[in-house]
Formats: C-alpha cells, sequence, structure tokens
C-alpha cells in the first residue's frame, strides 16, 4: 500500500473521478456550467445518471480535514497502515478508467470553482495557505491525481485514524483505497454512496 501523501476535503467532500470519461460526458450532454456542483444541485437527474454511469463517484459530508491517502492496486494481500486502526471498510465500488489512465480525488470546492480545469484532464491542485497564529505558508491538496491503466476497477474504502494522536486533530486521518482490475465488477455506486444510509466521516462515524 502506498502513501500518495494529503488530500484537503474542501467543501466537506471528495469525489473519485476519471476526468477524460466526465468530460466526455459533460460534452456529450451539452453542459456548459462553470459550478459542477452547483448544476448537479438544480438537474438531480444527470447526477444520478453519472453515478449509475460510473462516471462519478461523490462521498458526503467528510470532515473538512487533511487525510492521508493511501493506494493499492491490485495487490492479492494488504494491510492497513500499521499507524492507523480501520475504522470502517466499505467494499465493492465501481471505477471505470479512460484513456487518460488518470484518476482524480477530487475534493468539492475543487469540484465546484475549478470545472474548467477539470475539463483540461488537470488531476493536481495545491494552494498555499497562510495557516495558525503565527500564518505559517503550508501546503493544502484539494485535488490529487494518480496514474491508473484503462479498465474497470472494483474498490474498497477504508476510512483510517492514526493510533498516535498528532496535536492538530485535522491531520490524524487518513483513507485507504484498494483497487483490483475486474472487468465482472458491477456498478453499486449509486446505493453503496448513499450518505443516508452509509458514513463516510471518519471523525464522527456512526453505523446507521
Amino acid at each position: 500500500m502506498k502513501n500518495i501523501g494529503e488530500f484537503s476535503s474542501d467543501g466537506y467532500g471528495m469525489a473519485i473521478i476519471s476526468t477524460d470519461l466526465i468530460t466526455s460526458y459533460l460534452r456529450d450532454k451539452k453542459i456548459k456550467a462553470k459550478k459542477l456542483l452547483s448544476y448537479f444541485d438544480k438537474h438531480k437527474d444527470l447526477l444520478f445518471e453519472t453515478i449509475k454511469a460510473g462516471r462519478f463517484l461523490p462521498f458526503y459530508n467528510i470532515a473538512c480535514y487533511e487525510y492521508t491517502l493511501f493506494i493499492s492496486v491490485d495487490q492479492e494481500e494488504v494491510n492497513i497502515p500499521e499507524d492507523y486502526n480501520e475504522v470502517f471498510r466499505y467494499t465493492d465500488f465501481y471505477l471505470e478508467v479512460g484513456n487518460l489512465e488518470r484518476v482524480c480525488f477530487a475534493s468539492f470546492d475543487y469540484l465546484e470553482y475549478h470545472l474548467d480545469k477539470i475539463k483540461q484532464n488537470m488531476t493536481d491542485k495545491e494552494d498555499l495557505i497562510p495557516t495558525g497564529p503565527d500564518s505559517i505558508i503550508e501546503s493544502y491538496y484539494p485535488a490529487k491525481g494518480i496514474d491508473l491503466p484503462k479498465g474497470i476497477y472494483s474498490f474498497d474504502l477504508i476510512g483510517l485514524e492514526r493510533k498516535n494522536k498528532l496535536q492538530r486533530d485535522s491531520k490524524n486521518y487518513g483513507y485507504a483505497f484498494i483497487f483490483h482490475n475486474n472487468k465482472e465488477a458491477i456498478n453499486n455506486n449509486f446505493d453503496k454512496a448513499d450518505n443516508e444510509t452509509y458514513c463516510f466521516d471518519i471523525d464522527n462515524y456512526k453505523e446507521y
């Protein structure tokens, strides 16, 4: 399992997208909106369609923290990082990766305010922001990309919490994504990503 660095869930949510597939979908539907989430909020039928088509997978209502992301691809045996405890595990999500062979973990703010960058297949963004009482400049990553070969994948999502807490609470959590190339994967994302049925917020995790 590989640590790919921090991800900032600005806007209290994140989504996993294959940027070229979502871009082609928006083009085919002649969607010219500048703010993707606002558009989807007004056209929920299209939002549901993108999820059911495997083009867009959002996870709602998660704390606006700097999560450490861990990735595993086609490993037979996967152990979670030894410095973390597993809080929850959801299995068998569906993901299609397009010709770009690039996947983006996008915060809700990135989806809302930087759709132009998504349409340019830009999967990474770094913000330099003054932080704390001394306004120390720190890096925040509202979009993080990884290379993933074209294909159909099933994956598990694991919520992680540090065993030994850092003083800064926003850095005590992480997500692990365990991908497996699976041509037979079934897309049940619409049900599995229902935040009224499942909780994806590690800090305030509860079972419904």
